[in-house]
Parts: C-alpha cells; sequence; structure tokens
C-alpha cells in the first residue's frame, strides 16, 4: 500500500505516513491487505477526488454535514483520500485515528454487503439506502467503541470532538432544515412532473437524513452516557416509532456482526420513506415511483 502525503514539511509528512500505517494495523487485522491501494493526504481534498473520479462536481461540504475522507473505486483498486484538515490544530491523534478507523471499516465491510440484485426491482432503491446507513451506523459506532479500547485515557480535543459530532447529528434531526427542503422539492415537483429532476435535485437531502440518523444513534449506542440522547429527537420530523423499529433491528445486527440479514429491515425502510414522500410500486419492465405530501 502506498501512501501519499502532499502536505507538510519533510519532517510533517514522515510523522503523517507513521501515523497512518494504523491504517494497515487494521487492515491486516481483518486480512483485507489487497483492499487498498494507496492513500492520498492532498493539499485540496475536493479538488483530488475531482481529479480521481474524472468530475468536477464533488464538494466535501453540505448543509449540514462535511467530509474529511472519502474512500474512491477505480479500475487498479481502492484509493483512500484524506483532507488535509485533521493535521491542523482543530485535530490531535486521537481524532485522527478516529477517522482513519472509520474509513478503514468502510473498505472492509464492502466487499461483505449483500447484493442489491437480490431483492425485487422496486425495492432495490429502498435496500440500496438501508445498506448505506446500517453501513454508516456500524463503522462509526464500531470506530468509537475500537478508539475507547485503543485509548484508555481520552484527550480534551477526542471528547470535545465526540461531543461536538453527537450535538450536530441532533441538532440536524431535530430542526426542519432538511425536512422543509424535502417539502420544497415535492411542491416544485407537483408542478414540474418530473421525477428525474425531483430525484437529482432531492436525493442529496435524502442522503444526509438518513447518514444523520445513522450517525445520531451510532454516537448514542457505542457510550452509555448518551443513551438519554434519544429522547431529544423522538417525534421529530425523522425520528418516529418506525424509525426507532429500525435502529432496534440495527443493534440487534450490529450486535450479531452480520449484514446477511439486513434485507430484513426492507419493509421497515418503505414505511420510512413512505413517511418522507416516496413510494414505490412495481410494474412491467420495472416500477413505478409516487411522491407523496409530507
Amino acid at each position: 500500500m502506498e501512501i501519499i502525503v502532499e502536505v507538510g514539511t519533510e519532517e510533517q509528512q514522515n510523522l503523517i505516513k507513521e501515523e497512518l500505517s494504523l491504517v494497515e494495523v487494521v487492515i491486516e487485522k481483518y486480512s483485507c491487505t489487497d483492499k487498498l491501494l494507496k492513500i492520498i493526504v492532498p493539499q485540496d481534498f475536493d479538488a483530488k477526488i475531482n481529479e480521481i473520479k474524472e468530475t468536477t462536481s464533488y464538494k466535501s461540504s453540505r448543509e449540514i454535514q462535511y467530509a474529511i475522507a472519502k474512500t474512491l473505486s477505480t479500475n487498479n483498486g481502492r484509493i483512500l483520500v484524506i483532507s488535509p484538515h485533521i493535521y491542523t490544530i482543530d485535530y490531535d491523534s486521537q481524532t485522527r485515528a478516529l477517522t482513519y478507523i472509520h474509513e478503514t471499516l468502510h473498505i472492509i465491510n464492502e466487499d461483505g454487503l449483500p447484493e442489491i440484485s437480490s431483492v425485487k426491482h422496486s425495492e432495490r432503491q429502498f435496500f440500496y439506502n438501508l445498506l448505506i446507513m446500517f453501513d454508516e451506523y456500524y463503522v462509526n459506532r464500531k470506530s468509537i467503541e475500537l478508539c475507547n479500547n485503543i485509548f484508555p485515557s481520552k484527550s480534551r480535543m477526542y471528547k470535545k470532538h465526540i461531543i461536538s459530532e453527537l450535538k450536530g447529528h441532533l441538532k440536524a434531526l431535530k430542526n426542519n432544515f432538511l425536512y422543509n427542503k424535502i417539502k420544497e422539492e415535492i411542491a416544485k415537483f407537483r408542478i414540474h412532473r418530473n421525477i428525474k429532476l425531483f430525484s437529482n435535485d432531492s436525493n442529496d437531502y435524502y442522503d444526509q437524513v438518513i447518514k444523520a440518523i445513522a450517525y445520531a444513534f451510532a454516537y448514542i449506542d457505542a457510550d452509555p452516557k448518551f443513551r438519554r440522547a434519544e429522547q431529544y429527537i423522538c417525534n421529530t420530523p425523522f425520528v418516529n416509532s418506525n424509525t426507532l423499529s429500525l435502529i432496534e433491528m440495527f443493534r440487534s445486527l450490529y450486535v450479531a456482526d452480520n449484514f446477511e440479514n439486513l434485507s430484513r429491515a426492507i419493509p421497515t425502510m418503505i414505511i420510512f420513506y413512505e413517511h418522507l414522500g416516496i413510494k414505490t410500486e412495481d410494474a412491467i419492465g420495472g416500477y413505478y415511483v409516487q411522491i407523496l405530501d409530507i
């Protein structure tokens, strides 16, 4: 595995490479040394990802979330790109370790996820989103638990980082920003009646919703002292009895360390999306999408 660091002095680059050896340790632990081709810490995170993807549209910052690392699949193998921001005064070695482990677990999980083609056509998008949601829940919770074992004594910055992240996800679910954005796109759809346009304009909001839920409950479940935070987001636009049923399934699958039975959660995921305005039905040659008011 090649490590390329484009920032800092030669001494700083060597220190970064030494830290990144943690990724190799985790990958070797899970016997996945062939899954990662290289790690890059570029000068410009967004530009490097767009370069590898051969696009110009990628942006790491979104309305309520931002990316500090991303794994890309290429013809030659997977490349992990890490933002240079995590080597500033806003992070320390413990918070960076959390990022390294998080991204490495995503890579390890990738080949173990069930095939989307295993479910009927009208359920595949829901299953795809379900896989994303559970993967984020699993990886966030597991990376925190592993860091708790690696660092019995937590730095002040690490503690602050964990609390700040949890509060951010709780806030995203508590306020109505994303909910109102989805409602706006549904209202626009009533005018243009173009399902592809609706999908293009609203997908990012739905993606932020499922990830905010996954992140929040992963943090809540990773540390007993955060369990009371669940009460803060219950009965909000995105967290109701159906959402909690989905999370209970996640908790059970996490303890069993099992992705194979995730398809059992599809009916619950379908109801979750109906609550957010999307319903599908099988049709000849594919499926029919219905946009509901919320």
